[in-house]
């Protein structure tokens, strides 16, 4: 009778060390919880989610906060227009090292010969505009306005030379998509990427022939969106039994595109410091490759924080994905998603079986 009571305790105890959590994330909770005041801005709070291995491992929300909380995630947004152009390089419709002369003939000179590559790595040589830019908050103009008002642009670079983190250029290249596919952007994206992610809360906005898309700022997301497509480009293109990018597009995307171009601006030079990994960020195709395998330069982490916070991730060394949803300053998130980066590296390595 008492093998048999130690047997069924025995039981007891390995069923309930299997339900208990892989992983313990306390400090990156206190970590959270502390900074809740100074974080929360106009969202009211923030969700965090990551998931390994296809499995979710985190999933808590702070404030008045939740990862299903629609918010404009600003230059988050160049990573899902990324792939929208990678979708159309799959179909033979683009190919990088096209010409924007090509397919818009304003651009005449030096900028006739600027590729697509260029303009969605910041290595075009226009301008670097951004959140505030002027040109692209002219929402109502039509599309070809805004794009002839840049093509008339003086170069601040011989294009291929220097990167120039902004917006410019990637509205150049949304309108080229455009033209290529026969879609309005909005319809282009969820055609591609939204619908066969189900990213539902994902949008750009209505677009109409008087309405701009901002191909590189103007996405409205949620963290559970988001993750779908960071879960697709960790599992190198396929999103539950569907093919969305071939392989070689997510390979490409993830890829330095900047050609040893000199970064001149990117909003990575202040926080150079606090990475442990001093080598210069670079840039793929709508996305920082924030950490690189040092001898191969194949990309261990890549991330493409927006101006509100909104930052989503991914670790390829841990097969990791995780989205910091808010609507607050990246200047005040970006220390702190650091730091969250560090103590689930921690926790990862202190669990290697899981």
């Amino acid at each position: 009778m008492k093998i048999f009571l130690y047997l069924v305790f025995s039981l007891f105890l390995t069923s309930l060390a299997k339900a208990q959590p892989a992983y313990d994330f306390k400090q990156v909770d206190r970590l959270l919880e502390q900074k809740l005041p100074q974080l929360k801005g106009q969202g009211g709070g923030y969700a965090l989610v990551m998931v390994k291995d296809g499995k979710m491992i985190y999933d808590k929300s702070f404030g008045q906060f939740t990862a299903d909380r629609p918010v404009p995630i600003a230059s988050a947004t160049k990573w899902l227009s990324g792939a929208v152009i990678m979708s159309l390089v799959d179909a033979g419709q683009l190919k990088l090292e096209d010409k924007v002369a090509d397919y818009l003939p304003g651009f005449t000179g030096e900028k006739a010969n600027i590729t697509i590559r260029q303009l969605f790595s910041h290595t075009s040589g226009l301008p670097g505009e951004g959140l505030d830019s002027p040109v692209l908050n002219q929402r109502q103009v039509p599309f070809d306005t805004l794009v002839a008002q840049i093509a008339a642009m003086k170069l601040v670079a011989k294009p291929g030379t220097e990167l120039h983190y902004g917006g410019l250029s990637m509205q150049v290249a949304g309108r080229i998509a455009e033209k290529v596919s026969g879609m309005a952007w909005e319809e282009l994206f969820q055609q591609k990427i939204g619908q066969p992610l189900g990213m539902r809360r994902t949008t750009f906005g209505r677009t109409s022939p008087l309405r701009n898309p901002r191909i590189a700022g103007g996405a409205v997301s949620t963290a559970n969106d988001y993750m779908k497509f960071l879960q697709m480009l960790l599992n190198k293109g396929h999103y539950q039994g569907k093919r969305v990018l071939s392989e070689k597009a997510v390979q490409t995307l993830l890829q330095d595109q900047t050609r040893q171009a000199k970064v001149v601006e990117s909003p990575f030079t202040k926080f150079m410091p606090l990475l442990k990994d001093k080598t210069e960020v670079r840039y793929g195709i709508g996305v920082w490759r924030e950490r690189v395998h040092p001898k191969t330069g194949q990309v261990l982490e890549a991330v493409s924080p927006g101006a509100f916070g909104f930052t989503p991730w991914i670790d390829v060394e841990n097969n990791l994905a995780g989205v910091f949803s808010t609507r607050s300053a990246f200047v005040k998130v970006m220390p702190v998603y650091l730091q969250v980066k560090g103590l689930v590296k921690e926790e990862l390595a202190a669990k290697p079986g899981n």
